[in-house]
């Protein structure tokens, strides 16, 4: 079977491992959320916090659990493998072209550069109503 995600239109190179297949964006669908991920990291970091100071011999405040409760809106293209498949493979047009360029010439860089004119364009870049920030939270 040929249908692998590296052969496929929606699949885009990302990185090499030293020791694995190549991984990249599948780009099928849209980005899915993984706040799951981000709670679970900060879940984790409050139980490191905790045994830091408890091999430090430091008492434990009473009032401090050291667990987030934080939620992290994360959204990312699934990540796959170049030898994996699914049913809704549409082959590539032509084959990826993978070179050593300098960044600003790749894809994802490109995709960049883009948005940067866009948000230019909007006032975005910190000459409009968002100034100082791109979100407006951080302004109070």
């Amino acid at each position: 079977m040929t249908d692998i995600c590296a052969r496929c239109r929606f699949w885009e190179f990302s990185h090499k491992p030293k020791d694995d297949y190549s991984l990249g964006e599948c780009r099928r669908r849209a980005p899915v959320p993984s706040a799951h991920v981000l709670h679970g990291n900060a879940e984790f970091l409050g139980m490191i916090a905790w045994a830091s100071e408890a091999a430090a011999n430091i008492k434990h405040k009473p009032d401090v659990d050291y667990q987030s409760e934080d939620s992290y809106r994360v959204y990312q293209w699934p990540i796959t493998s170049a030898c994996e498949w699914c049913g809704e493979f549409e082959p590539a047009t032509a084959p990826q072209v993978v070179t050593k360029e300098p960044k600003e010439k790749r894809p994802t860089w490109q995709r960049f550069a883009a948005a940067d004119v866009w948000e230019s364009e909007l006032g975005l870049d910190g000459s409009g109503a968002y100034a100082d920030s791109k979100w407006p939270d951080d302004k109070k």
